[in-house]
């Protein structure tokens, strides 16, 4: 990873500190919630431990979309 793309998914990563994220060696990107147990209720919402993307830009819709939820 460059150290532009660390820098992004640095931000990424202080904008949403509940979740913890990685690149994968294949490019794709994940984020699961720190130490959360979602309820069945939660996940009938919609809600995700885990999302993944194939880009930065849509990790970070995800995020959104899962801060919604909450």
């Amino acid at each position: 990873m460059t150290s532009s793309l660390d820098a992004q998914l640095d931000e990424v990563r202080a904008t949403f500190p509940a979740w913890a994220m990685f690149r994968s060696d294949e490019g794709a990107y994940y984020a699961t919630r720190r130490g959360v147990i979602l309820s069945g209720e939660q996940l009938k919402m919609g809600m995700h431990r885990t999302v993944a993307a194939e880009d930065l830009p849509t990790l970070v819709e995800l995020l959104h979309e899962q801060a919604k939820l909450n």
